[in-house]
């Protein structure tokens, strides 16, 4: 699942899945999104009249989950997978005659191939990844698939993909003390 608010228009997005919408449901502050029967998305309207956000990618609090469960009957605390996952780079090299790096980076459990283009990429290096499924508070979807004839499962990610407040340029450059494996947005709350 995957919370995003939008400060503008004063919206809070949420996806449950990434299967294309077939119907909607209208309700007085909120609409729920279906692929045919099975629901995938709420937008709720006039959201900053019940909560406070900040824009950009929401962590899905317990009580935001609940309040969630009320409007929907669904209890949605058992589904929240880790799509922003803290990773290390195990290996990273130039892609000749390109700014593109192929690069290999491990959540503890898993390793992932995947080409980025940040100059600050390198060995050792913790960072974030969007693994594939996950979208980004811009709408980009993030797949799986070919760059440059390299395959790339997933994407290294910068302050600004994420919408959060930095004038640093490049993938984000995690604390070493954080765990690889762990979900990134608790650790940046912290």
């Amino acid at each position: 699942m995957q919370i995003f608010y939008t400060k503008n228009n004063n919206t809070l997005m949420i996806n449950f899945s990434n299967l294309p919408i077939t119907k909607t449901e209208n309700f007085y502050n909120y609409t729920l999104l279906f692929n045919y029967d099975k629901l995938v998305g709420i937008n709720i309207f006039n959201f900053e009249n019940t909560f406070n956000l900040a824009t950009g990618i929401i962590w899905p609090q317990n009580d935001l989950l609940n309040w969630i469960k009320s409007l929907t009957n669904i209890d949605f605390n058992s589904d929240i997978t880790k799509h922003f996952v803290i990773v290390e780079v195990c290996d990273c090299e130039p892609i000749s005659k390109t700014h593109l790096h192929k690069c290999i980076v491990s959540d503890g459990k898993s390793k992932y191939n995947i080409i980025c283009g940040a100059s600050n990429v390198k060995k050792g290096l913790k960072t974030v990844l969007a693994k594939v499924d996950t979208i980004l508070p811009n709408g980009k979807y993030i797949t799986s698939g070919q760059v440059m004839g390299f395959q790339s499962d997933g994407m290294l990610c910068s302050y600004k993909e994420l919408n959060l407040p930095s004038n640093k340029l490049g993938v984000i450059e995690v604390d070493n003390n954080s765990k690889v494996g762990d979900e990134f947005l608790p650790v940046y709350k912290l």
